[in-house]
């Protein structure tokens, strides 16, 4: 069996039996730190970050901490609330959830 029909067959089986799992996977997003530098340095603004209280903070006040969180050693930033984040290169985890009546 070739190299890709082999793939081909692994990947089917993981399908098939996706499909017929009563409970799914989600993933969180993530940013790229460095992606996201590259971006302001292009001259994109950070203005999607907010504080505690749910308040747009600045351009300048978003920059210096993902710049705080890169000299950490952080490589992600999560997008929402995610258990288990892992900032240093692997992201969310996974987390299993219950299908409700999917068909």
């Amino acid at each position: 069996m070739s190299k890709t029909l082999k793939g081909q067959a692994i990947l089917f089986t993981k399908l098939k039996q996706y499909k017929m799992s009563t409970n799914r996977i989600k993933w969180h997003c993530s940013y790229n730190i460095a992606g996201l530098l590259r971006q302001v340095d292009a001259g994109e603004k950070l203005i999607f970050f907010e504080d505690d209280n749910g308040n747009p903070i600045s351009h300048l006040e978003a920059k210096s901490i993902v710049l705080n969180l890169k000299a950490q050693g952080h490589k992600l930033l999560p997008v929402g609330d995610c258990d288990g984040f892992d900032p240093f290169g692997k992201g969310c985890p996974g987390h299993e959830q219950k299908d409700e009546l999917c068909s």
